[in-house]
């Protein structure tokens, strides 16, 4: 699909709107992250992108460098579940008790409830930003701590034994139908894909995503720990008291995350996902629109304190895919490697906002500095049509920990 030239009006808004983008951006470097590459493209902005702060010790960030993008990669794991639906290889209403029947209420829970988050299976988190009880998790704090990683951080997991442990959990989270945000929904998502396809996961999303959209910057690692150069290293607060400056954060194996969050990716690769995701440019049109019904999650993301806008952005689920005001796409986090990332497409604007941080940074209301920074910049360059939400009069935005390098 064409994208249409600018029209003169959204033109003439573009140096204004360019002007008030980096006054964001700028104000977001004042707080002292380590850096964060951050891209707007569409309505008029036109082609918006800006690096900040380093990528390393003694490395400047820049627009090509390659981030960890958390759980992002759970848009790619939902999109080659869904291919598989177009091709019949899987079904929706499939129940998982064909692939794993000792997983409680394994019987009810279908592959559609895997996607949308209402399995109810215990989210074995282990370097996100749910699942803080998990086996998983309690594991990842014993050998992944920051400034003191144990050798044992870096073992291989099998996705098999991710699931094992939500099975050793004893009991379901939630019954099933209720949301839940679960890591493990998309483990097991990436290991039905194999067994249905006998093949790797990592050749089915490079087959059948990454080569159709001639994304060469993006990989899906489960047994290296190496970043593809450029790399931005990611940084985690201090654990030291209350933290006051960054330190490099640890790196546990990718495979702990698998199909829930060990995508790497660029700028330029995301800015290409993000329209194809959005437009379902890979699924069928009735797969698309089933994908996008989505359900409530109760949570929303807010503008930054002092930014001047106002707008409360409600955020919904669909199958693998999140609905943030009018944009479509999804966020990550990734602890303790130290990255976050925002990617979201406006359709009707056929726009984007993608934002890049080598840190994890603390925000008011249980948000982060990358959510933030997504509202933020969604509302100055496209405004009510992203928002789809009313301003709140009484708000000022929220306030995010600033500490230094």
């Amino acid at each position: 699909m064409l994208a249409l030239a600018p029209s003169a009006s959204a033109r003439a808004q573009r140096p204004a709107v360019r002007h008030e983008l980096n006054r964001v951006v700028t104000s977001v470097a004042g707080l002292g992250v380590p850096g964060a590459v951050v891209g707007v493209t569409g309505g008029p902005v036109g082609r918006y992108a800006r690096a900040f702060g380093v990528a390393a010790r003694g490395q400047r960030m820049a627009l090509d460098d390659h981030f960890r993008i958390g759980s992002v990669t759970k848009t790619f794991t939902a999109t080659v579940i869904l291919q598989l639906v177009d091709r019949h290889r899987l079904k929706l209403g499939q129940t998982i008790a064909r692939w794993e029947p000792r997983l409680p209420n394994a019987k009810r829970i279908t592959i559609r409830m895997l996607l949308d988050m209402t399995s109810g299976i215990w989210d074995e988190g282990g370097v996100g930003p749910t699942g803080r009880n998990s086996l998983l998790a309690k594991w990842a704090g014993r050998h992944c701590a920051v400034q003191a990683p144990m050798p044992d951080c870096g073992r291989y997991w099998r996705p098999q034994s991710i699931v094992d442990l939500a099975i050793r959990e004893g009991k379901a989270a939630y019954r099933p139908g209720t949301y839940y945000y679960s890591d493990t929904n998309f483990v097991l998502l990436a290991l039905i894909a194999e067994k249905v396809t006998h093949t790797p996961f990592a050749t089915l999303v490079r087959r059948l995503i990454l080569k159709p959209l001639d994304m060469r910057q993006t990989s899906f690692p489960t047994r290296t720990l190496r970043v593809p150069q450029p790399a931005a290293s990611g940084f985690m607060p201090s654990p030291q008291n209350a933290p006051t400056r960054y330190v490099p954060g640890t790196t546990p194996s990718p495979s702990t995350a698998f199909g829930a969050g060990n995508i790497i990716s660029t700028l330029h690769d995301l800015r290409i996902w993000a329209r194809a995701l959005a437009t379902g440019s890979l699924l069928k049109p009735a797969t698309q629109r089933t994908r996008l019904r989505m359900l409530p999650t109760g949570g929303a993301f807010y503008p930054l304190v002092g930014s001047g806008f106002r707008s409360i952005l409600p955020l919904s689920y669909g199958l693998g895919i999140a609905r943030l005001g009018n944009m479509l796409g999804h966020n990550g986090a990734l602890n303790p490697f130290g990255y976050t990332t925002d990617l979201w497409y406006l359709p009707r604007a056929r726009a984007s906002v993608i934002v890049l941080l080598n840190s994890i940074v603390p925000c008011a209301g249980g948000t982060s500095l990358s959510d933030a920074l997504a509202a933020t910049l969604a509302d100055v360059a496209f405004g009510p049509i992203a928002s789809g939400a009313a301003s709140s009069p009484g708000f000022k935005g929220v306030g995010c920990a600033a500490v230094t390098r």
